[in-house]
């Protein structure tokens, strides 16, 4: 009881109602705090003397459910949202190893059946007054639940070595489903009945008899989470074999504000990457975790957007393709993965074609997952080529039917970042095989007159004065530094500028506010950074021309 009431509570602290407000408002916010400290002090302490009593053989004062209740308790209010809402000021904190210790205590207590032991009833008065309370002792399946329920999201790692004893508990509800009749007519000659078969679990504390609505909700609640555990760990076990990056608790959309965007043209119509992008994949997937599954189990669909699950993101390098897909997963809150030819090549040239299957399915059975195929042109080359051997046009006839099959999941969103796009073969960059084809250019005008303002203000000169002369007037008079930037950005955009990358960007932007600094900005002071950050600037030459040729080969 105090640990769903805690619960509650917690969830009342952390949450907000339609309106954006607070459940709990501010002037009541105190009480609550020190009501989640108290239960947090008193479930450490439970969980100590539970501990203690397994330890010293004490079996008639142990309690493997209230040691349960008290693990997961702990865990609420010290753990991960009782940093949330209590921050450094919580009197307890999580203890990792006191809670791997409770873990092993409880599932070694599992009897051979995959249930629990009793335990203490809920309704200590309950008996003498209603005689069977069977229901006020805990269903092992409740247990189950709310155990994974609290430590799957962040600590699923703990729960990996019992999944043989939820296997064990799984057996039971597998052996012991139980029916009854609804009856809806009967027949008194023959003594029979007919009806609705009502099939379910009913709880091992009660007598017997037929389905119980909440302990069927109990099975089917723990159930669900254990498949949610499997698919977790299964994640984790196929990220850490490809050294991807497993997801945080949260969402986190830093990543994704600090980048700057890049224009687009799209049907030719102007647009921005991080629109589209934002628009196609980010807010349905976001709209579509959010939504309530009732509608879908009833048929009615979502109002929600239809997301997109693959893109090709392609552009000259330096361009931050990598550093898009990370933000994105942050965004998300996912996980992230990249695979490169060193991944297909692991076990030799001999080995490609295996390597490839192999990797596809360990990647089919990820979900909430960025996938990003990184500089894989060698797998994806134009059949049609004239030189190409008949080895790279079985490669790319399977990279094809591998990313067809990958795209059909549509559990993760995969995207496939190249350098050279024209060197892919028709079949991948045709309309079906990938949702969005998106050109990564360099950095918009006013995303880059943005970060050097941000600049400015960091280094406490964002107010600072400069002379121009007034043409029309024949004047000089004093203007802000960043309208003179401006129009310098203006006069040097279209031949130089726009075609620095996002590093070569960062270098003139801080040798811009060094200018302002020192009060040197000037047209010709200006003109020599830009010439000098163009001796080694990357997009010059083929690369410029490739670049300007792709410019309208963006689909969404």
């Amino acid at each position: 009881l105090l640990y769903w009431s805690t619960r509650a509570l917690t969830a009342a602290m952390l949450g907000k109602d339609s309106h954006g407000e607070a459940y709990i408002s501010f002037n009541m916010i105190g009480d609550a705090k020190a009501c989640q400290d108290r239960v947090a002090q008193e479930a450490l302490d439970e969980l100590c003397r539970q501990l203690a009593y397994h330890a010293s053989g004490e079996r008639s004062l142990f309690d493997v459910m209230q040691l349960s209740y008290a693990l997961m308790l702990h865990y609420e209010t010290s753990g991960y949202k009782g940093a949330m809402i209590c921050g450094e000021d919580r009197t307890t904190v999580f203890n990792e190893k006191l809670s791997d210790k409770a873990l092993e205590v409880i599932f070694g207590a599992q009897l051979a059946n995959g249930l629990w032991p009793q335990g203490a009833p809920i309704d200590r008065e309950g008996q003498s007054m209603r005689g069977d309370i069977g229901n006020s002792f805990v269903f092992s399946f409740d247990l189950i639940g709310s155990l994974l329920e609290t430590f799957e999201a962040t600590r699923a790692n703990s729960l990996r070595p019992y999944l043989g004893h939820l296997e064990k508990s799984l057996q039971w509800a597998e052996d012991n489903l139980v029916e009854s009749m609804v009856s809806s007519s009967c027949d008194l000659e023959t003594s029979t009945s007919q009806g609705q078969i009502m099939r379910g679990w009913r709880s091992n504390h009660l007598g017997k008899g037929g389905p119980v609505t909440v302990c069927t909700a109990q099975v089917f609640i723990a159930v669900a989470h254990m498949r949610s555990l499997l698919k977790k760990l299964r994640n984790q076990q196929v990220l850490e074999e490809f050294k991807g990056v497993i997801a945080e608790a949260e969402p986190n959309n830093a990543a994704w504000a600090r980048l700057m965007d890049a224009d687009l043209e799209i049907g030719g119509k102007a647009a921005s990457l991080k629109t589209v992008i934002d628009a196609k994949v980010i807010a349905p997937l976001v709209a579509l975790q959010q939504t309530d599954a009732m509608p879908l189990i009833l048929g009615q669909g979502v109002k929600a957007a239809f997301p997109k699950y693959s893109m090709i993101l392609y552009g000259p390098p330096g361009t931050a393709k990598t550093t898009i897909c990370t933000s994105i997963a942050e965004k998300l809150g996912w996980s992230f993965v990249t695979i490169d030819t060193a991944c297909f090549l692991a076990n030799g040239m001999e080995q490609v074609a295996s390597r490839m299957t192999y990797i596809f399915e360990r990647l089919r059975e990820l979900e909430d997952t960025v996938i990003l195929f990184d500089e894989i042109e060698e797998f994806c080359l134009d059949r049609e080529a004239p030189g190409l051997s008949m080895e790279s046009r079985m490669l790319t006839t399977a990279m094809l039917t591998q990313l067809n099959d990958l795209r059909r999941k549509q559990r993760s969103v995969f995207i496939v970042a190249t350098n050279r796009l024209r060197s892919f073969d028709a079949a991948v960059t045709r309309p079906g095989r990938f949702d969005m084809i998106l050109l990564v250019g360099t950095p918009a005008m006013q995303d880059r007159l943005k970060r050097i303002e941000k600049k400015l203000q960091a280094a406490g000169v964002a107010d600072v004065m400069m002379r121009q002369f007034d043409v029309e007037q024949e004047t000089v008079k004093e203007v802000p530094a960043m309208v003179i930037v401006q129009e310098l950005f203006h006069s040097k955009w279209e031949e130089h500028i726009r075609f620095l990358n996002f590093a070569e960007n960062e270098e003139f932007s801080d040798g811009v506010v060094q200018l302002i600094r020192s009060k040197k900005l000037a047209k010709e002071s200006f003109s020599a950074l830009l010439s000098q950050a163009m001796e080694t600037a990357t997009i010059q030459g083929p690369v410029r021309t490739e670049y300007l040729a792709g410019a309208k080969l963006s689909r969404a």
